[in-house]
């Protein structure tokens, strides 16, 4: 497979080999990262739950507080880890590329690749819902995934007028049924 890998002018094979080598680390890292990531915003949103409904017998005021600050440290905390890794990655790489400053973005484009596919199969897999012993689709689960669903029919049918068809509005509606 890699014999039909043509190399970019002023790049040798050397070069696209060293480049696949780190896209593959930098995505390991970033799976990694998401896996940390989701571990803690678990975390932080099962303590935050129970200090909002502990807050919310004093009524909706402080129970909002609680609930936004919660929010807002599980925010930052995880933009911040996910900052502080790629950091490091484009750090440790760029002692390596020198400067070839477009190598080291094209390898840690799997920075991004890795993160994102942990998360989708975090999302794929059932997420929270596998945890409850409840189905997706169960009404007493809270986070069933009825409001996402609604959701993105609601963007769908959106995107549908843009589009110009009857049918790209009314397919996602159809969906549903």
């Amino acid at each position: 497979l890699l014999s039909i890998v043509t190399p970019e002018d002023g790049r040798t094979r050397a070069d696209e080999v060293r480049n696949g080598a780190f896209s593959t680390i930098a995505f390991i890292v970033g799976g990694f990262t998401s896996i940390v990531s989701g571990y803690l915003g678990m975390q932080i949103a099962t303590y935050a739950n129970a200090r909002t409904a502990l807050e919310a017998r004093r009524g909706i005021a402080p129970a909002f507080m609680a609930a936004f600050r919660s929010g807002a440290v599980m925010g930052f905390l995880l933009a911040g880890l996910g900052l502080l890794n790629l950091f490091i990655v484009i750090q440790v790489f760029s002692r390596f590329y020198g400067d070839d400053w477009k190598g080291v973005y094209e390898a840690i484009t799997g920075y991004g690749l890795g993160g994102s596919s942990i998360a989708l199969f975090g999302r794929v897999g059932g997420g929270i819902q596998t945890k409850t012993g409840l189905s997706q689709r169960d009404r007493r689960d809270s986070a069933s995934g009825r409001v996402g669903i609604r959701h993105q029919i609601m963007v769908e049918s959106v995107l549908g007028v843009g589009s110009g068809g009857e049918w790209a509005v009314v397919f996602p509606i159809l969906q549903c049924v």
